[in-house]
């Protein structure tokens, strides 16, 4: 028997919950941490906003309700979409073009 399966639909929502609680609580706490690095704080935000989505979402099934269609990251937080961009464009503009490393070699 899987232990999800020992709890009433009424505590599974609400270890969920207190799941996606604990991805955003444990998010802020390492702001000092990230604070420094643009892209680790990017994959850290990312993967906390999907956790924590994904956790309300089976919160939501758990309590018989309808959560209605996924929303992609990109509709929910525009500004992680924005920021995949952005980051995206400045790597891509500090890679050495294939011919430069073609000298060096």
């Amino acid at each position: 028997m899987r232990t999800e399966d020992r709890l009433d639909p009424a505590e599974r929502a609400a270890a969920y919950e207190e799941w996606a609680d604990f991805y955003e609580w444990r998010l802020a706490r390492r702001a000092g941490e990230l604070a420094t690095d643009r892209v680790k704080r990017y994959l850290a935000a990312e993967w906390t906003e999907s956790m924590a989505y994904s956790c309300r979402r089976s919160a939501a099934f758990a309590r018989g309700e309808d959560p209605g269609p996924c929303v992609p990251l990109s509709a929910r937080r525009p500004d992680l979409a924005e920021e995949r961009l952005a980051i995206t464009a400045e790597t891509v503009a500090n890679l050495e073009p294939r011919t430069q490393l073609a000298k060096a070699g």
